[in-house]
Parts: structure tokens; sequence; C-alpha cells
């Protein structure tokens, strides 16, 4: 019964949500609900993100479903919606005012529960630089509880946007979240946030730069250190026996594909002189070497239960493999 109220309420609110745009840049792929309705996405990709800063704000890591939060998160949230422009309240020139009261008024839009006190007001400037702290909503599905999304968590340093228009170097991929959403037809983004869970904590805090012999370079997340290896025009090792490796070998990158898709790998791309091919737990990338003949390839390895960390960064990696023209001929 509850499955099918929540089921009737979200129908009402999909027919009502605008068309909305996509954007393509190297962060996950949306699957389920997420790529099927977009425009559900953009509507609480709001909720979610500050959801996930206020998180980080008041060190939680998980809200049960249904529970009240602390008023220290609760808070943290109204104060994110308002530097973020999700909430709007009496401004005196770039500064928004709120008393207690309306703080938690303005809580109660966005939670399905709130506390029972302990909120104080807020004075919120609008126009300075903050942390922007995002999340990059990439599954959804109805569920028993609600809508459930599952989002990476981002941060950006010097930069105010999503993750998707973020420029690659400034992104940090932070920690892996499940919200549950209950829907609430006169909240601004039509649900409110009911729990949420850190899936997983992502250990890379930086993307460093690496160049080979002058032929190529890569960006690769902070957590692979360098390793000489004889062969090897670059090698990266890290945790668990994650790593990085680029070498020539013989062959164009249209036959290295083809043999890589009879091992059972999924080829991403093949033509002008550039493949990929990805499988669980390894990124394989060739690309023409010019006049030398062969091909340069980039190997990404990771083990299982490294899954959802690498294969997110294994984006970024591809994105930002460059052969110079030197290599090219």
């Amino acid at each position: 019964m509850v499955r099918m109220a929540l089921s009737l309420v979200l129908s009402l609110v999909l027919v009502l949500l605008p068309a909305l745009p996509a954007y393509a840049a190297p962060v996950r792929p949306a699957s389920g609900l997420a790529a099927e309705n977009p425009e559900l996405i953009a509507r609480v990709q709001g909720l979610v993100a500050v959801a996930a800063a206020a998180a980080a704000d008041a060190g939680i890591r998980e809200l049960g479903d249904g529970e009240a939060p602390s008023a220290a998160f609760a808070q943290a949230m109204v104060r994110r919606a308002l530097e973020g422009m999700l909430l709007t309240y009496q401004q005196q020139g770039q500064r928004m005012e709120m008393d207690a009261g309306q703080v938690r008024d303005a809580a109660a839009q966005m939670l399905a529960a709130v506390p029972d006190g302990g909120f104080t007001g807020i004075s919120a400037d609008t126009s300075a630089g903050h942390d922007t702290v995002g999340a990059h909503i990439y599954e959804a599905a109805l569920g028993e509880d609600g809508l459930e999304v599952l989002a990476d968590v981002y941060s950006l340093g010097g930069f105010e946007g999503s993750a998707e228009d973020a420029p690659e170097e400034s992104l940090t991929w932070l920690r892996a979240m499940r919200f549950t959403l209950i829907p609430r037809m006169e909240a601004g983004a039509g649900f409110a946030l009911s729990g949420f869970k850190t899936l997983e904590e992502y250990g890379a805090r930086a993307w460093v730069r690496h160049e080979g012999r002058g032929l190529f370079e890569v960006l690769a997340p902070d957590v692979l250190a360098a390793v000489p290896v004889d062969g090897e025009m670059l090698r990266l090792e890290g945790p668990g026996g994650a790593s990085l490796a680029v070498r020539g070998v013989p062959g164009s990158p249209g036959s290295l594909a083809a043999e890589w898709a009879a091992q059972g790998m999924e080829i991403d791309r093949a033509g002008e002189g550039r493949a990929a091919a990805r499988a669980p737990g390894l990124l394989r990338i060739a690309v023409e070497a010019g006049s030398a003949g062969g091909s340069l390839v980039l190997e990404m390895a990771w083990p299982p239960e490294m899954e959802r960390e690498y294969s997110l960064y294994s984006l970024t990696v591809e994105n930002s493999f460059i052969v110079f023209g030197s290599a090219i001929g």
C-alpha cells in the first residue's frame, strides 16, 4: 500500500517536471531511473547536493530513514541551501537573515522529520565564494521507503558549478552515498530528505599530471605512485594492487581492440587511431604511435573490492590520456 501511494505521488511529480538538457563529462554514467528520467534527477539534484554538503559540514555519515537529524545537521542544510540559492529569505544587501523559527521552518521544507529544538538564527553571505560540495547522481530507483538515489559526492577547488562543468584537476571525488527522498508536493524540489548513508570513502584527494618521454600525458589519482619498471614508459602503483601502466606494443589500435573484444572486454571506442576497452577491474586504451609503428597502450587495473572507486577514477584517466603530435609522426 505504501509503495502504491508513493508510486502515485511520484507519477504526479514526474508529469509536472519540465524538460531539461543533459550534459556529457567524465562522470559516472547514469543508469536506472536516473538515465530514464533526467528531468527528475535535475529536480532533486539541489536537495541531494545540499544534504551531502551538510553531512560533510556536520561530520555525519548516516541518517536512518524517517529519523529526525541533529539540529547541527538541519542548520547546516539550511545554511548550504541559502548559500547555493536553493532557499531565499529576507535579504539585506548580499546577506540573507533568518531567525531561529524561520530556520526551523526552512529545515521542515527539506527534511522528512526535524529536531524539536536547538535552532539558532542564520546570517548567510550570498556574495562570498564558498567551498562547493556537490553530488553527482548516477542511479535512482523507487523503493518501498521512497525514491532512492546513489551519488558520487565531490568537492571543487576554486571553481563553482557542477561536476560536469568543472575542470578535471579541480574535481575531487570524496565518497559514495545513498539518499532516500519522500514525495512532498509543497517542497520546492517536490521531495524531502528522509535519510542517507555513506557507502564508501574515496582515497584520492588530488589529480597528478604524468608525462612520459615527451610522448604522452595523463591525469592519475594521487593514491597511485610512480614505480620505475623496465619496458614501461610509466608505471604507477597504489593500495590493494591497483596500477596504471603505459607501454609501446605491436599492432594498431584497431587490431588491439579486436583482440580485447575476443578476451571478453567491452569496446568503448575504436576508430581514428584510438581504441578503448573496459572490463570489471580493467581499462585499456590504445593510440597510434605514428612512424615508430605499433601503439601506445595505457592499462589501468584494480581489485574487485575497489570497483566503485577506481571505475570512477578511470573515467578521468581515459579522458585525459593524450598522445602528443611527436608520437604520431
